[in-house]
């Protein structure tokens, strides 16, 4: 409202500033701001100053020569060998970072006695009666490899998708599973497993070899050795009859019989888009080379997408509907649908003893081949810290399982909105909310997805309250859409007590080819004496293999380089207790607000928004100010130093014409950036920065990718508007528009430090609040809090999802209880079709958020 805002802009602008001012000098001095900034790994701390303090001067204020290499030394540092390498904790055989470690002796430990196992097991190894680094499942045991092809083009597909269990109709499958044999009969698979490749080319079957593949002899010896020591199992025999009939090491007939193709590839185009050119389509008949000697490369890491009864009934189309019915949900004799209830995720506190049903390790056998350990089988560990200590184990058998973090995170939203569901209808008005939204039927449903369908708004009030309060709902569960646009309020009110945004920013972490993210996957790398030559990693193959196997590494490299490029390079550092600036490649930057998004290969990327050091009377320079510092001169020359330091778009040598001529590299930035201190550095840089940005920053346009089919003009164009406008000189006009050098229209924008350095992907604009940016900061906020891609429409999905909500009449009467389970049942069956990539998963589970904010935000009403 605009009474809140001119009541902030008053507090803002008052008396009460200077004395605000103070109490943070006395907070910086009392909280040493120099020690933190040491425990954040920083080598410099100097120059360092609280935001409240003013600092026109430095607005748009370059960075000197020696400012600049101690910035890039300072990346370096926080980049180096010494401050990334990790070891194994002996106490909780967890991955620490080495610096944190120190060497003890057992006998010189305090209070040893913590380290007797409460509950002794026969596979633990004790060193003097004392448990350390706990001997787990290794890989050359239980745990099974994903499928392998010598076809990179398949690799980086990742782990995407929401997993959700449901127990089987037992009703339906009592003929098929006999009691308490194992192993299941054969023809249970197709009726479980639907197989489609998408290619044009003939599918080879020893391709469907490498993933589908059953060896007799491992699951009889996987199934003795459950049986034998696994509590769970304990109870089942080995049926010899079910053995002899699985293959000897072949793919089941009865899962060849369901395989099906799709030749037509463009499907897979949309699915291609990303910001990053191809990490895989160049050098690649050198690399099926070097897969053709070596079988073992290649390691496909399957998309991972949960699939539930209302993915099926919920297409639009007839057709795709009547297949998927005949194909998916009937197969022969069989008729397996899945049950009505979920599969009991929570714990019962009551029985804690060994041998009592436990979620997780009755549904992961590999992770915990004993059947005791599972998740919150002790009541003292609560869920998600027991999920953490998981995906930090060294072994990493539970962060490269191709499902365990997505069903964690599936409980873990559910549980989410269980308590969300619960504060929705304790709201004041939810009696009268109630009393509409329970009148909502069925056929209420259907006829707003017709409405929706045909692009017309929905005509049922009762239909808009259910779905505005399931967006309420929703937006108080992580990883959510809803959530997701929270961080519009939180752009906006920056924007209202900091002033307009300065600059926007997008940067791509190179997972795939950084060596910093290939030391994180356990590769043997020094980073010191840095040759990208040698070593297993020298292929790219081998590099994606390694990022899609571990999506725990690919989340933690890319919010560790967030924070240094934040810290090291931009010179901004917030802490619990204040945020802190000093000097970077833009200046002096008071404030950011970014949001992560996953890429359609399932990497992660920053779309942020910095603000830099006041330039105005107060915050950043108004619309107004800006408009009135453009008609001077030397204003607009300050904004020319300023982008032709920080926004470049084009490189000495790089044009349409000598394009062709510079080579394509997929393994550019598999390297180190060049030393400053190097006495060739400035030729080195400049060499290194016409490389990668042929490499990185050249855009393709594709259709069904970037280009779509503008009707109004009856032609292709590009969504992100390239070709972009070519100049010779950067341009600052008195309006506010300004063009940096560009000598190829098809180059897009970069910070040249950034690109060297952080050897990534990036783009960069600065906001003058000019004619052609004065309605940006809008956009961004939509377009940096956008929902994921979803496959259906909200109302299709009630429709069906709730179908079970109105048949049984064993519900509760009370309207209150029926609106809550209503809202919970709604989410649940949006939630079935959300696709998260696994990086994203793995990041909600550690406490990493989707966003990167340097301010706290608190909501007043």
């Amino acid at each position: 409202p605009q009474d809140v805002q001119d009541q902030l802009q008053a507090v803002r602008k008052g008396t009460t500033r200077t004395e605000h001012r103070k109490r943070s000098r006395q907070a910086e001095e009392t909280t040493s701001p120099g020690s933190e900034a040491e425990k954040a790994g920083d080598s410099t701390v100097s120059g360092w100053h609280t935001l409240e303090e003013e600092h026109a001067k430095d607005f748009l204020n370059i960075p000197s020569k020696e400012e600049l290499q101690q910035i890039q030394t300072e990346y370096l540092g926080r980049t180096a060998q010494s401050a990334l390498e990790e070891g194994v904790c002996g106490v909780c055989a967890r991955e620490t970072r080495k610096a944190e470690l120190t060497w003890h002796k057992l006998d010189d430990l305090p209070n040893p006695s913590l380290l007797n196992p409460l509950k002794p097991h026969k596979a633990q190894v004790l060193q003097g009666g004392k448990l350390l680094e706990p001997e787990g499942i290794t890989n050359d045991g239980l745990q099974t490899n994903v499928g392998r092809t010598d076809d990179p083009s398949t690799l980086q597909r990742g782990m995407v998708g929401n997993v959700t269990s449901f127990p089987l109709n037992t009703r339906k499958i009592i003929k098929m599973i006999d009691g308490q044999k194992l192993p299941q009969p054969i023809g249970i698979l197709p009726a479980m497993i639907a197989i489609t490749f998408v290619g044009a080319k003939n599918l080879p079957k020893n391709w469907l070899k490498g993933m589908l593949r059953v060896r007799r002899a491992k699951v009889a010896m996987a199934l003795r050795w459950l049986i034998t020591n696994n509590t769970l199992y304990q109870k089942f025999t080995l049926d010899r009859e079910r053995l002899a009939q699985l293959p000897e090491d072949d793919v089941p007939v009865e899962l060849l019989a369901v395989v099906r193709q799709e030749t037509d590839v463009s499907v897979l185009t949309e699915e291609a888009d990303s910001y990053i050119p191809g990490d895989l389509e160049m050098g690649d008949e050198e690399n099926r080379a070097n897969l053709a000697a070596d079988q073992e490369l290649g390691s496909v890491q399957l998309a991972h997408l949960g699939a539930t009864e209302s993915a099926i009934e919920t297409q639009t189309d007839r057709d795709a509907l009547v297949n998927a019915v005949l194909n998916l949900a009937k197969e022969g004799t069989y008729d397996i649908r899945p049950g009505q209830r979920f599969v009991k995720d929570f714990p019962d506190r009551r029985e804690q003893a060994d041998g009592a049903p436990n979620y997780s390790a009755s549904a992961f056998p590999t992770l915990f081949p004993y059947g005791v350990g599972g998740i919150e089988s002790q009541a003292n560990i609560g869920f998600i810290e027991h999920i953490r200590y998981c995906l930090l184990l060294s072994d990493r058998r539970f962060r490269t399982h191709h499902s365990f973090p997505f069903i964690m995170f599936g409980i873990y939203q559910k549980r989410q909105a269980l308590v969300a569901a619960r504060i929705q209808v304790r709201q004041r008005d939810i009696d009268h909310v109630s009393r509409d939204i329970a009148k909502v039927t069925r056929a209420d449903l259907l006829a707003a997805a017709a409405e929706k369908e045909k692009g017309l708004p929905f005509s049922n009030d009762r239909v808009k309250k259910l779905l505005y309060n399931v967006k309420l709902t929703s937006g108080r569960i992580l990883g959510t859409d809803q959530s997701r646009a929270a961080l519009r309020s939180k752009i906006w009110s920056t924007a209202v007590f900091m002033g307009p945004p300065s600059i926007w920013m997008t940067i791509n972490p190179a997972d795939i080819h950084d060596p910093i993210a290939q030391l994180f996957c356990g590769e043997e790398i020094d980073l010191e004496q840095f040759n990208d030559l040698q070593g297993q990693c020298a292929n790219n193959v081998v590099r994606a293999q390694n990022i899609a196997n571990d999506p725990y590494t690919a989340a933690k490299y890319f919010h560790m380089m967030i924070l240094i490029i934040l810290e090291a390079l931009f010179g901004i550092r917030a802490t619990s207790r204040a945020t802190y600036c000093r000097k970077g490649l833009l200046g002096k930057v008071s404030a950011y607000t970014g949001a992560v998004e996953a890429q359609n290969r399932a990497s992660l990327h920053l779309h942020v928004l910095l603000w830099l050091v006041p330039g105005g009377t107060v915050g950043s320079p108004t619309a107004a100010e800006m408009r009135e510092k453009f008609q001077s001169a030397e204003f607009r020359e300050t904004v020319r130093n300023f982008i032709q330091a920080n926004i470049h778009a084009g490189v000495p040598g790089l044009t349409k014409t000598t394009l062709a001529t510079i080579p394509r590299e997929s393994d550019i930035a598999y390297s180190q950036p060049p030393n400053p201190t190097a006495p060739n550095f400035e030729e080195q840089f400049k060499h290194r920065l016409l490389r990668l940005a042929r490499n990185l920053q050249v855009h393709v346009c594709v259709r069904g990718a970037c280009k779509r089919y503008d009707i109004a003009k009856g032609t292709w164009t590009c969504k992100r508007r390239a070709p972009w406008p070519e100049s010779e000189v950067a341009v600052v006009n008195p309006d506010g528009t300004w063009c940096p050098v560009r000598h190829y229209g098809m180059v897009n924008n970069f910070h040249p430090q950034l690109l060297v350095f952080a050897q990534c992907n990036g783009d960069i604009k600065l906001l003058t609040n000019g004619a052609e940016t004065k309605n940006i900061t809008w956009y961004i906020a939509k377009y940096a809090t956008k929902a994921q891609k979803h496959l259906f429409n909200t109302s299709a999905l009630l429709a069906t999802a709730l179908a079970y909500h109105f048949e049984d009449s064993t519900y509760l009467d009370d309207v209150r209880a029926r609106s809550q389970l209503l809202l919970f049942r709604c989410f649940q069956g949006l939630n079935r079709h959300q696709e998260q990539a696994a990086p994203q998963v793995i990041s909600y589970l550690m406490g990493w958020d989707d966003c990167f904010l340097s301010h706290e935000f608190v909501p007043l009403y």
